[in-house]
């Protein structure tokens, strides 16, 4: 289990930054009428994705596809 927060956490901080910081930027901006959205796709598979997901399927005895 610990392959998978080293893996995790960076991607979840930088989530948790970015939603932090829209909400902030959305009350600034709410009071001269302009609304702010943020969008948080799911998974997208790529190569990168792919290969973070390698080590933690190997740890979970699974695979890439199982988890996709």
């Amino acid at each position: 289990m610990e392959i998978l927060w080293k893996f995790t956490l960076p991607y979840a901080a930088a989530k948790a930054g970015l939603l932090n910081y829209s909400k902030s930027l959305s009350n600034k901006v709410a009071p001269k009428g302009v609304r702010l959205l943020t969008v948080s796709p799911g998974w997208i598979m790529t190569t990168a994705s792919t290969r973070m997901m390698k080590p933690i399927d190997e740890s979970n005895k699974s695979t890439v596809e199982q988890a996709a």
